[in-house]
């Protein structure tokens, strides 16, 4: 059994494989909890053909539902899907494929700020585990380029993603972009958890900073 519960105001997000909702392999429901006794069944984000819906992760913003998963396209190949609703989660718009490369991407994060949408992931299309990044500006509509956050020669994995806060431009307020994973990059071989921020909305990042910096190996940030 896989859940994930998102929790705003008196309505509960509720994301997982549990054998009465799987309508197609592993595909996964939405339902929304309106109280503590009552469960509404709402669309299938995923919808695609088995060996799908892996890996889920689910952001709320208002009535904007936003899903990541990833899909495995063979034994050699996955991509990180997206599918947002805009009514609560009843219904759900086209899926679009954000890694879309040759290599394995996993391990997918979300977070959502007004109408803006990140996503993170760990992708080996480089030949090593690197953190991807990749934002939209417009709720989901569409997303920008995909940005190599670690850029190293060694083994980057496992991130996590969090907005918080604004900065000022000039001209309006921009979300603070926060990410962290493990990366095992340095001489001495041991993993390190590494840290990168954008005060601009996700446009860039300031340097990375390894945030545990010791002998031992330091996991799961």
């Amino acid at each position: 059994m896989y859940v994930v519960i998102i929790i705003l105001g008196k309505v509960r997000y509720v994301l997982g494989i549990l054998s009465s909702w799987v309508s197609s392999g592993q595909s996964a429901s939405v339902k929304a909890v309106a109280d503590s006794s009552s469960l509404s069944t709402k669309a299938n984000p995923t919808n695609t053909i088995t060996e799908a819906g892996q890996q889920k992760k689910v952001a709320v913003s208002g009535s904007d539902v936003y899903v990541v998963w990833v899909h495995d396209i063979n034994f050699t190949n996955s991509d990180i899907f997206f599918r947002k609703s805009t009514d609560d989660g009843n219904s759900f718009g086209s899926t679009k494929n954000l890694s879309n490369n040759a290599g394995i991407s996993v391990l997918p994060r979300i977070a959502v700020a007004r109408n803006n949408v990140y996503v993170v992931w760990t992708d080996n299309t480089r030949g090593n585990n690197e953190i991807f990044f990749k934002k939209s500006t417009d709720d989901g509509n569409s997303f920008g380029s995909t940005v190599n956050l670690s850029r190293n020669l060694g083994d980057s994995r496992g991130p996590e993603i969090s907005v918080a806060g604004y900065s000022w431009n000039g001209t309006s307020l921009i979300p603070n972009v926060y990410v962290v994973w493990q990366d095992k990059t340095t001489p001495n071989g041991n993993s390190d958890i590494f840290f990168k921020k954008s005060t601009d909305g996700g446009n860039s990042f300031g340097s990375t900073v390894n945030l545990s910096r010791n002998p031992g190996d330091s996991y799961a940030p």
